[in-house]
């Protein structure tokens, strides 16, 4: 598929695989938060939203990354499958979690903050976060990943970027070919989590548009 990619500069792109968008997603060195919006559905489920040129930009974040992290809920929600780019983090207390990620092996580990899964698992349990996650996930995980992304829904990104640990936000909107509805529709949801947006980079292809920000705590 053809991309536009806007900087200083406007170019088009030919994408075929993931690693045709890597330079859009260079190495982060932090938290990176990545999402879906649309402007025609509320839908929370990432699976209702996406698009080809979004499932291609999650694989680039991906490979450029160390550690996913990510919920339960979003885990059963999405039936994640385990990555073969970058170790897994599933934050929940479920203990009776039963998704690809946890049955099926890959590459790369799958982390989950439990005592115990079913039989069959093949995922590593690491016991509880207790209450306080921010402080757990500093000690825990602070020096060991040097550059991560949150997949997650809003209540967890905003615990992130509450505790300052997000840097950098990519957020994919679909349904519509109109730059300035998608960017108006992605710069709130970042206010939304108390982040204050400043643009890096755009790209689209028809209705799916790709941007990056970077993001400061709001003054409060």
């Amino acid at each position: 598929m053809l991309v536009t990619v806007r900087t200083t500069s406007i170019r088009e792109i030919e994408v075929d695989s993931y690693e045709d968008l890597v330079d859009f997603y260079p190495r982060f060195k932090g938290i990176r938060f990545n999402h879906v919006l649309s402007t025609k559905s509320s839908e929370s489920n990432s699976n209702a939203l996406t698009s080809s040129l979004d499932r291609l930009a999650l694989k680039a974040i991906r490979s450029q990354s160390d550690l996913i992290i990510t919920t339960g809920k979003t885990a059963r929600d999405e039936s994640l499958r385990a990555s073969n780019l970058a170790e897994m983090l599933i934050i929940t207390n479920d203990e009776t979690l039963d998704i690809p990620a946890t049955r099926e092996k890959a590459s790369k580990r799958v982390l989950v903050t439990v005592d115990h899964l079913p039989t069959g698992s093949v995922a590593e349990t690491i016991g509880s976060p207790g209450e306080d996650l921010v402080s757990w996930f500093r000690s825990k995980f602070g020096s060991t990943y040097e550059s991560i992304v949150l997949e997650s829904g809003t209540e967890t990104a905003r615990v992130y970027a509450e505790a300052s640990l997000i840097g950098e936000v990519c957020l994919t909107v679909t349904g519509t070919s109109v730059e300035t509805v998608a960017l108006e529709v992605a710069s709130d949801y970042i206010q939304e989590l108390g982040l204050r947006p400043n643009l890096i980079q755009t790209a689209n292809s028809e209705s799916t548009w790709l941007f990056r920000f970077k993001v400061n705590e709001e003054s409060r």
